[in-house]
């Protein structure tokens, strides 16, 4: 998600979101213009359509007006795909390669592991990944971050040993001076302030 201003606009009834105005997150632009329109034609979270514009100054393109975090419940539903049984381990092919493609790509950039390494999964989901690094490497202290886990999915983690810090990037609480790796999959388009929390998490390394 890119930054965003203060003036917000109220929800109506029914299924619409609530959104304010925002501007670039690369170079801080208001100047835009209108590239495309769409609305969320798999969960349904809304009918509503919002509108794609891209930046005048960089061709940074983004979401414009943006919706709220008041409207992450409606955005990230229960059967959302990463919270949702699809991708969850044990016989279930996709979850299976989904974590084999994860790990390989993860092997490929942190290499060789130290005993006892930090690690943050920011946006971990159900956890799978951090399930499977768990599961080949004991010694590794694990942490999640997500803005809401299932009371399934946190007892399953936590049973794990796999530490979980609830919230939304820009407002939860990490440790600075504290992890030795950070992992971001799919992550930064989630995001409302990207500047902010990257800048959040280089302070937490």
């Amino acid at each position: 998600m890119p930054s965003s201003s203060e003036s917000t606009s109220p929800a109506p009834a029914g299924r619409t979101l609530e959104t304010r105005a925002t501007t670039c997150s690369c170079c801080g632009s208001a100047a835009s213009q209108e590239v495309a329109r769409g609305r969320d034609y798999i969960y349904h979270g809304s009918e509503q359509y919002f509108t794609l514009v891209a930046c005048e100054a960089c061709a940074h393109v983004y979401l414009n007006p943006q919706p709220t975090t008041d409207a992450l419940p409606q955005m990230y539903p229960s059967n959302y795909g990463t919270f949702s049984s699809k991708f969850r381990g044990g016989t279930n092919v996709l979850a299976l390669i989904k974590n084999a493609v994860n790990l390989k790509r993860f092997r490929s950039v942190a290499g060789q592991l130290k005993a006892g390494m930090r690690i943050l999964d920011v946006g971990c989901g159900n956890g799978e990944l951090l399930r499977a690094l768990a599961a080949e490497r004991a010694d590794l202290d694990l942490w999640g971050l997500d803005w809401h886990f299932p009371s399934e999915t946190r007892r399953d983690l936590e049973a794990a040993g796999i530490r979980l810090v609830e919230g939304t990037l820009e407002a939860a609480p990490l440790p600075e001076d504290h992890f030795d790796c950070v992992l971001m999959y799919q992550l930064i388009e989630h995001l409302w302030e990207p500047g902010e929390g990257l800048r959040k998490l280089v302070a937490s390394l």
